[in-house]
């Protein structure tokens, strides 16, 4: 049984008139809109995924290696546009499985032994087990944030975590220390913003966890025996999850018990 897969393109409001044919092996699967979906069955093995602009003598201006291991599968990949230029670029919904998209893969390995790695917008954001860094490459962060290295923050210093979930627009994750003045206006100042990390809507329930994760070890710091949450704390959950396995309690009573043991 063949698998699917499932390409998305990010609704904008840059570049929202840019339509892109999408190939599969050399075989056009249809066209790619402003946010709209293209599904198409997919074999095992390895394919080639190329994205055309619609237009004269167009060429492919993105090539995407996909490998696909197992049948009756569905993968999902996500495309939008670079404000800066136009040009399409790819972001993974399956963070679990790194074998979809080989290169965006390579692209996001986690830096030194992050627990999370969020590559935004303005800047990429790491997020250990007690601090969090904020860095600035590529051509977007270089243009709202100039030369600037890499900022530590300890999360004993956080005081505030301020999510706004991407739409149209990008979103960002703004965090306020204890005497720092943080961007009030918005995505505009956001951009600017020392403490602040843009981000596209595919990252949207990534960008949750990270706040969820950061706001558990503000709130349990002291109490923190391993990288994610204290033992007894992750050793009732576990029982939790056995009884919603076996049908015992609902899944609302377990994401309930959840926040309670975690503190969100």
């Amino acid at each position: 049984m063949d698998s699917r897969i499932i390409i998305k393109r990010e609704s904008s409001f840059y570049y929202w008139s840019k339509k892109y044919k999408v190939e599969i092996d050399d075989v056009v699967i249809g066209e790619l809109a402003n946010g709209e979906t293209i599904e198409s069955n997919i074999s095992i093995g390895s394919h080639k995924i190329c994205f055309i602009p619609v237009g004269v003598f167009a060429k492919c201006e993105k090539t995407v290696n996909v490998n696909i291991t197992e049948s009756a599968t569905t993968f999902e990949i996500y495309a939008t546009l670079d404000k800066l230029n136009g040009k399409i670029i790819l972001k993974e919904n399956n963070p679990g499985d790194k074998s979809i998209i080989e290169e965006y893969k390579n692209d996001i390995q986690s830096n030194n032994g992050a627990l999370y790695t969020l590559k935004g917008d303005n800047g990429q954001l790491y997020v250990y087990e007690n601090k969090i860094e904020i860095t600035r490459k590529g051509i977007f962060a270089l243009a709202f944030q100039g030369l600037k290295g890499t900022k530590t923050i300890p999360i004993s210093e956080i005081k505030s975590i301020q999510v706004k979930r991407a739409g149209l627009m990008v979103g960002y994750i703004q965090f306020g220390l204890g005497g720092g003045i943080e961007g009030q206006h918005g995505v505009k100042e956001a951009n600017y913003d020392e403490n602040t990390v843009t981000f596209y809507r595919a990252d949207n329930e990534y960008v949750q966890e990270i706040k969820e994760f950061i706001e558990s070890v503000m709130l349990n710091k002291g109490k923190m025996n391993n990288p994610t949450r204290p033992n007894s704390n992750a050793e009732e959950l576990r029982k939790y999850a056995e009884l919603l396995n076996e049908g015992i309690i609902s899944k609302e009573e377990f994401d309930a018990k959840k926040k309670q043991l975690l503190g969100i």
